[in-house]
């Protein structure tokens, strides 16, 4: 009997591939792995570089796309057009229209500057060091030198400007949606979304162990399954969350922002180590990845992305409890780190507004800290990266409060960590992360103790104590009414090199935040009617659509909804609802729970205003009341 032969198509899963085994084709799990119990590899096309001198590759992976899968989704360029892309993509001066759309043709700039043997800090560590007292090289997790790299860096290869590599290395792996019609839709495709404000500034020359970190850097962004992830779902997630969520997730992406520099980078260690206890922070962001891509999807083609961040959640909550059982002094960054992502992945990207869960952690992470500080006078005073996970987790608490019903909620809540809040606040880049700083949060903090000693106050029939109260509260408003100044913006930009451009957006937010905090301190401790803060509202959705219009980074959510659930006119509604139709499709589930809470409040406004016969501006609703009745509990990051 002739040999039957059979023609090879190259279309199994990599899992079946691997096994050697006819694959059931099935998307996206197939047959044969479902019925094995094994996990899917996918079908995606997996590029490997091929070595020059030897000719040799990793087996099983392709050499080269197909020259239609390699321009796909580019138009048509001829090749006057083509040569004049590759020569005009060194010099980035162009402007011509061929300029404005993505293109393949984009470049990474190396270090060119001697390598020496002394470090020069940045400025930025230079003020944490001086306010500390910190000695030149930081203590613990090995997390501090590459980011000192990653931050900022040395030399012209900073983090931002491999943004294009780093996007075009992946830019087959989610080409299952249909033609790109909006910006979700282009990061989904994994082409290169449009440059948005990002600076860097020049640094000294760096020792060789930073030179060492930024080969290792270059490879963990150029082929981040090489360097670091065991599945293709680990790589895939990761390369999503460096490459996008982590620039999404500040107000203004600068040099500074560590969810692109610190978390990433302590992640990375993580990630090579065979300890599992020690890859929380790693599995947490896979986890915050997966739901995130899962939201830009949709419901109908997001339920692989779910199923994947809950199994990475599990994996990242078993390994901090673990930690938590036994806290180690070198566990500080990382657990701290991984407690602030299982809070943002559990509720700012999940089923918003159900889950209870970020309350828990965000308890156990003050505790954590105060665990640490019985042993340790200041352990947020280790290193920069130690003061990052410590300051974004007292911000965290002062905003938590805030959501808080002042009825359920007892005079002093934060007083066993007032010592952290107060060390925190004194540094004044505190609350940059969020588009605010030092001044302003400690302004929220202040008119938060207020309110709930007012209440107290009342609570007894006290009305002695309303008048020092009501006086407090009118200093902070005074306070609050001086615009941000140029200093507030240096401080905030920490001497970055910046535009006139990223300077003024700076400005509009710390103006946002201080119009809202007058809000905010009006209604709930002098107990005006929304009709006394009617401007206010106004100019913080105003500021708050400007800046998402300029698509510079992050809006911080707590002023839009301290300002859109006052919001009561047709104009002021329009601009609360336009907000949050947009901020709605960038991934965060949060913000859906946010807007059927303001809805709720403008109906029960507007219905106890026709009963009561008076004007909606008259009539005041505590928008954390209904929260409540409506069964939701939200974080406002």
């Amino acid at each position: 009997m002739p040999k039957v032969t059979s023609q090879r198509t190259f279309t199994a899963c990599w899992t079946c591939r691997r096994r050697n085994i006819r694959c059931g084709n099935a998307q996206p799990t197939c047959s044969q792995c479902k019925s094995s119990g094994l996990e899917c590899e996918g079908y995606d096309i997996r590029l490997v570089w091929v070595d020059q001198e030897t000719g040799t590759y990793l087996p099983r992976q392709r050499r080269l796309y197909s020259c239609d899968a390699t321009w796909k989704g580019y138009p048509g360029w001829t090749s006057k057009q083509v040569d004049h892309l590759i020569q005009q993509c060194e010099l980035r001066q162009c402007r011509c229209a061929l300029h404005q759309v993505p293109s393949p043709f984009t470049i990474f700039t190396l270090p060119t500057e001697s390598i020496d043997d002394s470090i020069e800090a940045t400025s930025e560590e230079e003020q944490d060091r001086e306010h500390y007292g910190l000695s030149v090289t930081p203590s613990g997790c090995p997390s501090s030198e590459a980011r000192d790299f990653c931050n900022v860096s040395s030399t012209s290869a900073s983090v931002s400007e491999y943004d294009d590599l780093v996007h075009a290395s992946d830019s087959a792996e989610l080409d299952l949606l249909p033609s790109p019609t909006s910006q979700a839709d282009l990061i989904l495709e994994g082409r290169p979304r449009p440059e948005r404000c990002r600076s860097s500034h020049g640094r000294g020359a760096r020792n060789s162990r930073t030179a060492k970190w930024s080969t290792w850097l270059l490879n963990l962004l150029h082929e981040p399954s090489s360097m670091l992830a065991q599945t293709h779902d680990e790589s895939r997630l990761f390369h999503h969350y460096t490459s996008y969520l982590s620039t999404q997730m500040v107000p203004i992406d600068s040099a500074h922002n560590p969810w692109r520099s610190t978390y990433p980078v302590i992640a990375a260690h993580q990630a090579l180590s065979s300890n599992q206890r020690s890859r929380s922070l790693y599995h947490a962001i896979i986890a915050m990845s997966g739901l995130h891509l899962a939201n830009l999807k949709g419901s109908e083609h997001g339920t692989y992305e779910v199923m994947t961040a809950t199994r990475y959640y599990g994996m990242a909550l078993r390994s901090v409890r673990e930690s938590l059982s036994e806290p180690t002094a070198g566990d500080y960054n990382c657990v701290l780190a991984a407690l602030i992502v299982m809070i943002l992945a559990e509720h700012a990207f999940e089923a918003a507004g159900s889950s209870r869960g970020w309350r828990t952690h965000l308890a156990g992470g003050l505790r954590f800290i105060m665990h640490h500080l019985a042993q340790d006078r200041n352990p947020w005073a280790r290193g920069h990266d130690a003061w990052v996970m410590t300051q974004t987790l007292a911000m965290f608490a002062i905003i938590a409060q805030t959501t808080s019903n002042h009825s359920t909620t007892s005079t002093g809540s934060l007083s066993e960590i007032r010592h952290v809040l107060h060390d925190a606040m004194a540094h004044p880049r505190f609350g940059y992360t969020v588009g605010g700083n030092a001044r302003l949060l400690n302004a929220i903090y202040q008119v938060r103790h207020l309110e709930e000693q007012i209440t107290m106050a009342r609570a007894v029939q006290d009305a002695a104590a309303d008048a020092p109260i009501r006086r407090e509260a009118e200093k902070i408003m005074r306070e609050l009414h001086i615009s941000a100044c140029d200093d507030d913006v240096d401080t905030y930009l920490s001497g970055t090199d910046t535009s006139s451009k990223m300077r003024g957006q700076v400005k509009m937010h710390l103006d946002l935040f201080a119009a809202s905090i007058r809000i905010y301190c009006q209604r709930n401790v002098l107990h005006a009617p929304p009709s006394a803060v009617v401007d206010y509202v106004h100019q913080v959705l105003t500021l708050a659509n400007a800046l998402m219009d300029a698509d510079c980074g992050a809006v911080f959510i707590w002023p839009v909804m301290v300002a859109a659930v006052e919001a009561y006119t047709p104009e002021s509604q329009a601009l609360a609802r336009r907000f949050f139709d947009r901020a709605e499709k960038r991934g965060g589930a949060n913000r859906k729970a946010m807007h059927r809470v303001i809805r709720q409040v403008w109906t029960d406004r507007e219905r106890l205003a026709s009963e009561c016969c008076c004007d909606s501006g008259d009539v005041a609703i505590d928008w954390r009341e209904v929260m409540e009745s409506l069964g939701v509990d939200i974080l406002l990051l």
